[in-house]
């Protein structure tokens, strides 16, 4: 997982993608995946930003970070 996030091409992920993976991490809190896994949240937390950055948009963190 590690090999695939350092290659990950971050800068052309498209608009409905990013909606896409917004959408469905909204249905857990960091607190829930960080109970699973602390290297969950992490990853969690970059995909957040990663999307919310991708879409250019103001987006409330809370959705990420609640």
């Amino acid at each position: 997982m590690i090999r695939e996030v350092r290659n990950a091409d971050t800068i052309n992920i498209n608009s409905k993608t990013s909606q896409r993976v917004l959408n469905m991490q909204s249905k857990f809190s960091l607190e829930q995946i960080r109970s699973v896994s602390n290297g969950a949240a992490t990853f969690y937390v970059w995909v957040c930003f990663v999307t919310i950055h991708q879409i250019s948009i103001y987006i409330d963190f809370k959705i990420c970070l609640v």
